[in-house]
């Protein structure tokens, strides 16, 4: 009966965990590079590339089937250099099933669907949706042909 109670409710805490996505985004988006070094390491990402002297881009490779080699990558960047007064930040992964919950989540938190557009890069063909809340937050939505998508949250000041 407590091994059934444990695999109830392993889908619940993992839906719930996602359902903040944006918000951690927003979160990053204000931290100097030292804070989200840690940030990212203490989630299990580890150092992929540094941007100029502002940037830090960390990688994430999740393995999904032990048997065959299949994994998931999620990126997380952050760049600090306020460069046009913005805070930027970024996360690319692989499950577009978890945009749903996605965009309840920008609802949730004020953001309001503004433009669509698509873009080509090489043989991927990308569908891009920005948000807005109020006239100094973005979120942008890139939805990519190959299954990856990436949430940018970029704030003015």
């Amino acid at each position: 009966m407590k091994r059934l109670l444990v695999l109830l409710l392993i889908p619940i805490f993992s839906l719930s965990s996602f359902g903040q996505e944006i918000d951690q985004l927003i979160k990053i988006a204000k931290m100097d590079l030292e804070s989200f070094e840690i940030y990212a390491l203490e989630n299990g990402y580890k150092f992929y590339k540094m941007d100029g002297e502002s940037g830090l881009s960390f990688v994430k490779v999740t393995e999904i089937n032990p048997f065959r080699p299949e994994t998931i990558t999620e990126y997380l960047s952050v760049n600090t250099a306020f460069i046009g007064g913005k805070y930027y930040s970024s996360y690319q992964g692989e499950e577009q099933e978890k945009l749903p919950n996605i965009y309840r989540e920008l609802k949730k938190l004020g953001f309001e669907f503004a433009i669509t557009r698509n873009r080509t890069d090489g043989d991927i063909e990308f569908y891009i949706k920005d948000y807005s809340r109020g006239d100094s937050e973005e979120i942008t939505v890139y939805i990519g042909s190959n299954g990856v998508y990436e949430i940018s949250y970029t704030k003015k000041y």
